[in-house]
């Protein structure tokens, strides 16, 4: 069976995505039958991914494109792929765009920061997701360099210098990929020397049927390069990608540490003594004003510390849980909005909802506020948006919505300018923070536990 190479090159993105919706028969490179395999040792490249263990940083870019035609009907996709890999901070991060023939736009992400690990799916309005794993066991990244084909043959040009890296130059033709049925192709590699890494690699295949199968003929060009090379030393994650909390210590004997944007919950065999002079002791080393601790649930404590210079507040509160004592953390802020995202005036009638409340991404059983706008967040965790009503009429709106769903407002804060509402229902605790800047109302609704 004849392998076409617009559908080997367009494989690994399967990776990411759950499905490959409309890519038309897509086979991975390692599918191809043994016998059009020629034995590695003889080829040039036989993995794209060599040598970048060794270095310390890096950046990838990704370029794929096709335009021809599909049994008469012109078309067009394309694919672009960056990533970003720091070894000293755990950061490797990919972002995804890609535009199929249809004319659909998709991005997505996937890339872990120490120890959490972000997601987002194909959904045109799915959020970035993220889980925090101490155990360092978590799902390994895809990276552009895993879309790049083999290379059996190539020509050698000469020793030049890319990037700031010595690199040897290679041209391609049809004989590169070896027995895979190739038209035209030409382009060139630059491989590293010393390292043998992938610096750059460009090429361009034209061809028909024979080369591209579905009755489809065209021209495809492949962009990768990579930059930054052992000098990558920042990353910002994508917008719409918190952090997870940082900067809060925990108890020496800590155990099953969970990590969210803006929350924090584990488990200590320490006393509830121990745990709030703990934080007091750390907290107020570090800035924060600690208010009376109170009492919570099953004779649990919950106490509020405010930041002595930032507007931005800690929620404690410590439960039992069977012999251990749990200890859950929330860092309540006013929520940040997109300079770009405002609201029209207030006299502009308020749109009615359009979402489905269980698609909000709000924690189940949170009511959503009509005409809510400009969602941001993590989905069941913190989620983020604005209102056009003043303040106070959403701030009445949520206490008489949290109680008439059954949830106990949490006592402790009523005095504290600017404290947001705080819910208790079983085992679930809600924030509620609601500010208001230049006319428009944020809420920021947090899961604590």
């Amino acid at each position: 069976m004849k392998r076409h190479l617009i559908l080997l090159l367009a494989a690994g993105i399967c990776s990411i995505v759950s499905a490959c919706a409309g890519s038309g028969g897509i086979v991975s490179p390692s599918a191809v039958p043994e016998e059009q395999v020629i034995e590695q040792t003889s080829m040039l490249l036989p993995d794209p991914g060599r040598g970048l263990d060794a270095l310390a940083s890096y950046h990838m870019h990704f370029e794929k494109m096709f335009t021809g035609e599909a049994d008469g009907i012109q078309v067009h996709s394309s694919l672009e792929m960056d990533a970003d890999e720091i070894k000293a901070d755990q950061v490797r991060f990919v972002t995804m765009k890609e535009e199929d023939e249809t004319g659909t736009s998709t991005r997505l992400l996937q890339g872990r920061v120490t120890n959490a690990y972000y997601s987002k799916s194909r959904e045109p309005k799915s959020l970035c997701k993220v889980t925090w794993d101490d155990t360092n066991q978590l799902t390994p990244v895809f990276r552009p360099v895993d879309m790049l084909p083999k290379i059996f043959t190539a020509k050698r040009v000469g020793a030049e210098t890319i990037n700031s890296i010595p690199v040897i130059h290679y041209t391609l033709d049809t004989k590169s990929f070896g027995k895979l049925d190739v038209e035209q192709l030409t382009g060139g590699l630059w491989l590293a020397e010393p390292g043998g890494y992938v610096v750059k690699l460009l090429m361009t295949i034209n061809g028909t049927d024979r080369t591209f199968g579905n009755g489809r003929s065209g021209s495809q060009t492949i962009n990768y390069e990579l930059t930054r090379i052992n000098s990558n030393t920042q990353f910002i994650l994508p917008e719409g990608c918190p952090m997870v909390l940082t900067g809060i210590p925990v108890m020496p004997d800590a155990e099953k540490v969970s990590k969210y944007p803006d929350t924090m919950r584990y488990l200590t065999s320490s006393s509830m003594e121990s745990i709030l002079a703990f934080y007091k002791e750390k907290l107020e080393a570090d800035g924060w004003k600690s208010a009376n601790a109170h009492p919570f649930q099953d004779g649990g404590k919950i106490q509020m510390f405010i930041h002595s210079e930032k507007p931005e507040s800690l929620l404690l509160d410590i439960t039992r849980a069977g012999t251990k004592q749990q200890v859950n953390i929330a860092r309540l802020q006013p929520a940040v909005r997109n300079a770009e995202s405002t609201l029209p005036s207030k006299a502009t009638p308020a749109p009615a909802d359009t979402m489905d409340p269980s698609k909000s991404g709000l924690p189940a059983e949170i009511p959503l506020y009509t005409g809510a706008e400009n969602f941001k967040g993590i989905a069941g965790i913190r989620m983020t948006f604005d209102v056009r009503d003043p303040m106070d009429t959403v701030k009445t709106f949520y206490k008489d919505a949290m109680r008439k769903a059954s949830w106990s407002q949490i006592p402790g804060t009523e005095n504290v300018p600017g404290a947001p509402l705080m819910f208790k229902k079983g085992d679930s605790t809600i924030i509620i923070q609601i500010t208001e800047e230049n006319g428009v109302t944020t809420v920021a609704i947090t899961k604590a536990k």
